[in-house]
C-alpha cells in the first residue's frame, strides 16, 4: 500500500493556501479600490495594489509547484514508483 505524497496538488494544506492567496489577491484588490475611489489615498491604494502583486505572485508560484509535483507523480506512477 503506498503512502500519499504530501506535495500532492490534491492535499487540504495545499489547496487551503491557494484559497488564502486568492483571499489575499481579492482583499488587496478592494482595498485599492477603496483606496483611490472612497478613501482618496495614495497610500492606501499603494499597499493594496502590492498586496494584490505579491499575493498574486506567491499564489502563481505554489499553482507551479502544484503542477511540478503532479508531473513528478504521474511519472512515478507510471514507472510503477510510489
Amino acid at each position: 500500500m503506498s503512502q500519499p505524497n504530501s506535495n500532492d496538488s490534491r492535499d487540504g494544506v495545499y489547496r487551503a493556501i491557494l484559497m488564502v492567496m486568492t483571499l489575499s489577491v481579492i482583499a488587496g484588490a478592494l482595498l485599492a479600490l477603496l483606496g483611490d475611489y472612497y478613501f482618496h489615498s495614495e497610500a492606501i491604494k499603494n499597499v493594496g495594489v502590492g498586496a494584490v502583486i505579491i499575493s498574486g505572485a506567491i499564489y502563481f508560484f505554489f499553482r507551479f509547484l502544484g503542477r511540478q509535483s503532479d508531473k513528478k507523480n504521474a511519472g512515478d506512477r507510471r514507472d510503477g514508483g510510489t
